[in-house]
């Protein structure tokens, strides 16, 4: 990053550190700062979350584009994306507490020109970070609730929209009069409508990665899989570790043997169940 560039970000409060993936950025940077307190901190776990940066991606994509129509880059650039979580176990005030974090994190890469005709790449990068803790003894039961609480928050893609137009008519305020901008800005309001949907079902998809990755995350700790009843019609949570299940509409049958049949044992009619994916 050019020196002049950092100087604009350190005085704007802003830390200069080198690009990082999110698993390490939670490890080595993150976690550390904010739990600095507690005692005893063991990282339990970490996970990729690819389906979770494609989002983050994709919105960014979306953004950089709206701001594009306004306001066009006058150098290369490239976004990218990753997700993680971590799983951490500390000690504060006495007692054992389990926390889950969540990071993703936006990089734009750029290659910015100099006056002898070469370039030079640098790299923003910024993360958003969210997580859920409880005593550990109580973290099985809280599950529920912190999922009603993921599930409560909404993004607003009509302000993000907004919000990155108006940015980027400040930002060509610099290079054009005014009167070039409101031209532009007219010809970007035709397709407002159209991008707005995008962005929003970008955000729903991104949402269901997200229930989904907490869902399986709720299974793995109380011991079940989800599996649909055909005869009933609906989902049901049963005892993980078996290769099949059957249902006859009021009992369930579990066997890790493909070749068993449970009519031949217990009579009646019964239908084998798939996982739920």
């Amino acid at each position: 990053m050019w020196p002049s560039i950092q100087s604009q970000y350190l005085q704007q409060g802003f830390n200069i550190l080198q690009p990082m993936g999110a698993v390490d950025f939670l490890q080595r940077v993150f976690i550390p700062q904010v739990r600095q307190g507690v005692s005893d901190l063991k990282f339990l776990e970490s996970q990729e979350l690819p389906q979770l940066a494609q989002h983050t991606l994709a919105v960014s994509n979306l953004t950089m584009n709206i701001f594009g129509q306004i306001s066009p880059f006058q150098f290369p650039y490239e976004n990218r994306a990753d997700a993680a979580r971590v799983k951490v176990e500390y000690l504060q005030a006495g007692r054992r507490i389990i926390e889950d974090f969540t990071a993703t994190i936006g990089y734009m890469i750029v290659n910015m020109p100099t006056m002898t005709g070469m370039y030079i790449q640098t790299v923003t990068w910024g993360p958003s970070v969210f997580s859920f803790r409880a005593p550990a003894e109580e973290m099985p039961g809280k599950i529920q609730l912190f999922q009603i609480s993921m599930y409560s928050r909404l993004d607003n893609p009509a302000f993000n929209v907004g919000y990155t137009r108006l940015c980027a008519i400040i930002t060509r305020e610099n290079l054009r009069q005014q009167q070039a901008i409101f031209a532009r800005y007219q010809q970007i309001r035709q397709t407002l409508q159209e991008t707005s949907d995008i962005i929003w079902q970008t955000y729903q998809n991104r949402s269901a990665s997200q229930d989904r990755i907490f869902e399986r995350y709720s299974e793995a700790l109380r011991g079940v899989d989800t599996y649909i009843d055909p005869v009933n019609n609906w989902n049901v949570q049963l005892p993980t570790g078996y290769s099949n299940a059957w249902t006859n509409g009021t009992d369930y049958v579990f066997s890790d043997s493909p070749s068993f049949n449970p009519g031949a044992v217990f009579g009646s009619s019964w239908q084998q169940m798939n996982r739920k994916r």
